[in-house]
């Protein structure tokens, strides 16, 4: 089991993320409520968001056969874009995550 300087797990590190998300002040007066090193803090973070991150959150989806709409038309952040093929759904998610990395 890995732990941190503090000595605390990475189990333990992921709570303190997550009870942090439902606390009404900030990081740093979380992280002195608690007795932990906020750059630690944003450190763990950040590594629990990148774990998350590298996950795919695409599922298969099939047309059903009664469908209106064709499969080679798909809706793309709330805009209407045509396609003449389905692409690759690992290249699709490497696109996304690209484009978010650019806002």
């Amino acid at each position: 089991m890995e732990t941190s300087k503090l000595g605390l797990s990475l189990s333990e590190w992921r709570k303190h993320i997550e009870a942090a998300e439902d606390y009404q002040g900030t990081n740093t007066q979380y992280c002195r409520e608690h007795g932990l090193v906020p750059h630690q803090f944003v450190y763990y973070k950040g590594k629990f968001r990148n774990d998350r991150d590298t996950k795919s959150k695409f599922i298969k989806m099939i047309p059903s056969e009664n469908s209106q709409t064709p499969p080679e038309e798909s809706f793309l952040f709330s805009s209407k874009a045509s396609v003449k093929f389905l692409p690759d759904p690992e290249w699709l998610a490497r696109l996304l995550q690209t484009l978010v990395k650019l806002q």
